[in-house]
């Protein structure tokens, strides 16, 4: 549903293919064998948020964080209203990570320092996790009780806790759906078994009960894009 940086105006544009959304929605078989338990749900959304470092009314309040994250899943819910495309699993991630691809990896997001111009600039490099979990549950909370979405958190448990703390409080997300990039393999075949590839295994974050995706495969390793699956049966 975009980035924070679309949503401030500094980029546009959103990583959609139309083609490939329909005929994940219309996938509800499945035709191989490979250790595959329940069956496909089609497509969910995600949300390139940022912290509240990048928030252009930093206040370093926790009321302040909480709009940051709350006007970040009312834009992401009205590019969704606005633009689609329809999807068949009603499930809005937020991207928790580090940098936003269109400006680049050294890009300030805002979860572990404060930054302007886009998060170009840095004006402080540290940030408070409980102004990172404000903003996370603002943005969470609006995706609950004001849109058709649940709510789920994207990232690696290595990002999580270092922007949280481990075994932190601030991070704990036990009811929420998660979405993990950790632990990824640089093969692709023959696919993952259960939450494990070869020796390779998922690592997971926040305390969550509800694990649903793993991103087990990503273009930085193999070269041709990223590879996730699911469990339906969490969803």
């Amino acid at each position: 549903m975009g980035t924070w940086t679309n949503y401030l105006a500094c980029t546009s544009g959103r990583a959609v293919n139309g083609t490939n959304v329909n005929a994940a929605n219309a996938d509800v078989t499945y035709a191989g064998t490979h250790n595959f338990v329940g069956v496909p749900f089609g497509t969910f959304l995600y949300f390139f948020a940022a912290g509240p470092g990048v928030d252009p009314n930093y206040s370093g309040t926790t009321s302040e964080a909480y709009n940051w994250g709350w006007n970040q899943a009312v834009y992401a819910a009205s590019q969704y209203s606005t633009y689609g495309p329809a999807v068949s699993a009603h499930l809005m991630f937020m991207d928790v990570e580090k940098g936003t691809g269109k400006l680049g990896a050294g890009t300030y997001n805002g979860w572990n320092s404060q930054a302007a111009n886009c998060g170009q600039s840095l004006i402080n490099s540290y940030m408070s996790p409980s102004l990172d979990q404000a903003t996370f549950n603002g943005f969470q909370y609006y995706i609950m009780h004001y849109t058709s979405f649940w709510p789920g958190a994207y990232s690696s448990p290595s990002f999580w806790n270092y922007t949280f703390g481990a075994g932190s409080s601030y991070g704990s997300i036990p009811t929420t759906f998660e979405w993990t990039s950790e632990s990824e393999s640089s093969s692709v075949t023959p696919g993952p078994s259960g939450w494990c590839m070869g020796g390779t295994c998922a690592g997971w974050f926040g305390g969550s009960n509800d694990p649903l995706a793993w991103q087990w495969s990503t273009s930085a390793l193999n070269g041709a894009g990223d590879f996730d699956q699911t469990d339906s049966n969490n969803y």
